[in-house]
């Protein structure tokens, strides 16, 4: 095929925009919108040309449900393994039709972490508006932007990324709202914060190398429902997993007590005083956190690192057989959850 110039591609470029006016006026179904990652600016790079795409479709429903969970990972870990290769990526979601907040921050983190190479990156949003209408409300466009439209909906919640040593002051206001949207009035809530301190912490100080704090990343988002008193949290890394660096605490001997990395997840989780091995556990990250599910200050808690799901609510303990290199938490708060608010 004969490759074509700049001037023929922008003229095609743009003859492509004009169609697609035209399209929406006669009230046809729109083609996919590119986007194109904001954190790789490819017209400045002076890398080679990439010769191979990624363009596989992720699952319908892109969401981590235990159901669905498994087509997510092979899905992102399918994105990491053809990034190894230096293949550029596109991002195809025209096709998904339910789409949640956890699944869109696991595969934001792996494009800040694909982004970081200088890797280009594009790709689509659903058809589905009710899909689109999730993306566009998670934040997800602020870090990934769309060529020829805005967005129909402004963002209404927040996601952030960060690293090892950057401040946590926004979590001040995103409590506050937090507290607002379940229980009506502003305030502090230590719990909430102890518990996002704790995983961001888990993920800075066990996950990574310590030689190369660069590479810590983290990625969390909060998503508020006004209607039903409702706000769901989500916080992901690509780390080494929390049962790898278990077995890299106690030797990999600790193993052998345990049916599978599930079951010394849940141990790890349940602390020395309910886990039968009695393990001392190095720190109180993943018990404190598990003592604030407990008691109800926090609901829906679930974990997915290396190759284990872990939903406690569901009393969902499987080993996966696809592993996910890096931990995942998600839970929930609402109006049945315990109150605890301290009014400034």
């Amino acid at each position: 095929m004969k490759k074509l110039k700049r001037q023929q591609k922008l003229h095609l470029l743009n003859r492509a925009k004009e169609e697609a006016k035209k399209n929406k006026r006669r009230g046809k179904q729109r083609i996919p919108i590119p986007v194109n990652s904001v954190y790789v600016n490819t017209r400045r790079s002076n890398q080679k040309k990439v010769k191979r795409q990624f363009r596989a479709a992720p699952p319908v429903a892109f969401n981590l449900q235990f159901e669905n969970c498994v087509g997510v990972i092979d899905y992102v870990n399918s994105i990491k393994e053809a990034a190894s290769k230096r293949w550029e990526i596109v991002i195809d979601l025209s096709k998904v039709e339910v789409i949640l907040e956890g699944a869109i921050a696991m595969l934001l983190s792996v494009l800040h972490e694909i982004s970081l190479r200088r890797i280009p990156i594009g790709g689509n949003v659903p058809f589905n508006s009710d899909a689109r209408l999730t993306l566009e409300k998670s934040g997800f466009l602020d870090h990934v932007s769309v060529r020829g439209v805005s967005p129909q909906h402004q963002k209404v919640n927040f996601m952030r990324s960060g690293k090892k040593g950057d401040t946590k002051s926004f979590l001040s206001d995103q409590i506050k709202r937090a507290m607002r949207t379940v229980w009506g009035e502003e305030g502090r809530c230590q719990t909430l914060r102890n518990v996002i301190y704790e995983m961001i912490r888990n993920s800075c100080d066990h996950a990574f190398d310590p030689k190369n704090v660069n590479d810590v990343r983290w990625h969390l988002s909060i998503s508020f429902d006004d209607d039903r008193k409702l706000v769901k949290f989500s916080l992901v890394d690509n780390g080494e997993g929390i049962p790898n660096t278990l077995v890299k605490s106690y030797l990999t001997t600790v193993k052998n007590l345990f049916k599978g990395d599930a079951d010394m997840l849940e141990s790890a989780f349940f602390g020395e005083q309910k886990s039968r091995t009695k393990l001392p556990w190095r720190g109180k990250g993943l018990p404190s956190i598990y003592e604030s599910y407990s008691e109800g200050k926090i609901k829906n808690l679930l974990v997915i690192s290396n190759g284990v799901f872990l939903h406690f609510d569901r009393g969902i303990k499987e080993n996966l057989n696809t592993a996910y290199k890096g931990t995942y938490y998600y839970w929930e708060i609402d109006s049945t959850c315990t109150k605890e608010l301290f009014i400034d």
